[in-house]
């Protein structure tokens, strides 16, 4: 009975001193891994940015761009490095007037003594012993808007009027010292060759969707176009127009042999044809209109046997650009055709 007891008591004390070891060793692994600081470089992207309701914006220069790669070196825990590790892989911002300056202008910002007390950092048990580059040199400026009118261009097209753009006009956003360092009084929209290919002459199309051309100038992560197409109501000049001339003068052609033989008069009264209508190329109506083209109306009679007596023939109207088409309501004009004698030669004796 008493052996019994003793054996429990020993096997009693046996458990507890294994449970003090374990949870000793415990104790001393978590000191020793505490205190083995190991050093460790992390890649960041800091991201400079403005707080709500702030019209100020930032960015580094000369790169232009709010957003900056750098490279950390911290000092902790593995443990603790993990965690940094995890939390650092998100973006880390800088804002204006929590780590980047408040006002307008220019400022080299150094990056250990911002990000040092980052709340990035928080209850990381993490230190940072450096940051490659230490410094950015940092801009900030107002953000301000334009509105821009919209010009819409159509290789090739002759437009029967202006299009109507949807919307006329554009809003820009950006910084204003690279808004205001260019005059733009419109931006293109250039209409591509497939959706040029849906525009027909003499109609009236509708093109959605055509691109807005931003300068190069405003090509920047920092500047903001809204909308950056639109939509046109554009309407083509017909190519094919028509001109009513009131009269077009009527010349006779001959051949050679015939102008020796015959003679071709027509009255001064039939010598035109009257209100003749043209139609063709736009560019060649308008050359006629303003006369640096001509139209004649002309009896080719050379393959035609002439006979002495009145006659009346069909006149071949012609200009000098192709592709023009006549009509006229009378082509007939009455000639007087007569021989030519031949002159009597003198007898030497």
């Amino acid at each position: 009975m008493l052996s019994a007891a003793r054996r429990k008591t020993t096997l009693r004390s046996r458990l507890l001193r294994t449970a003090l070891v374990i949870a000793l060793s415990i104790a001393v692994w978590t000191f020793a891994e505490a205190r083995s600081l190991t050093l460790a470089t992390r890649t960041v992207t800091l991201v400079l940015t403005a707080p709500a309701g702030s019209t100020l914006t930032a960015w580094t220069e000369p790169e232009m761009t709010r957003r900056v790669a750098v490279s950390l070196q911290l000092q902790g825990s593995r443990a603790a490095l993990d965690r940094a590790e995890q939390r650092l892989s998100e973006p880390v911002e800088l804002s204006i007037g929590d780590g980047l300056p408040a006002s307008v202008g220019r400022e080299a910002v150094s990056l250990r003594d911002e990000l040092r007390d980052h709340n990035v950092f928080d209850r990381l048990a993490v230190s940072l012993v450096d940051v490659t580059p230490q410094t950015i040199d940092v801009r900030i400026d107002e953000m301000i808007e334009k509105a821009v009118n919209v010009n819409i261009v159509a290789s090739g097209a002759d437009f029967d009027s202006p299009p109507i753009v949807e919307p006329a006009t554009i809003t820009v956003t950006g910084p204003a010292s690279i808004l205001n360092a260019t005059t733009v009084d419109s931006l293109d929209a250039t209409v591509s060759s497939s959706q040029r290919g849906l525009l027909r002459d003499g109609s009236t199309t509708e093109v959605p969707g055509i691109p807005v051309t931003i300068p190069e100038a405003w090509q920047s992560e920092l500047v903001r176009v809204s909308p950056t197409s639109v939509k046109a109501t554009i309407a083509l000049r017909s190519t094919i127009e028509s001109h009513e001339i009131p009269s077009v003068p009527v010349m006779v052609r001959l051949s050679p042999t015939q102008m020796q033989q015959w003679r071709v008069l027509i009255a001064p009264e039939d010598g035109y044809l009257r209100d003749v209508t043209v139609s063709g190329p736009a560019q060649a109506i308008e050359a006629i209109i303003a006369g640096r083209q001509r139209v004649v109306a002309t009896l080719q009679l050379e393959s035609v046997e002439l006979t002495a007596g009145p006659a009346v023939f069909e006149a071949v109207l012609s200009g000098q650009a192709q592709g023009l088409d006549f009509q006229v309501s009378d082509k007939s004009v009455p000639v007087q055709v007569s021989v030519i004698e031949a002159e009597a030669t003198a007898d030497p004796g």
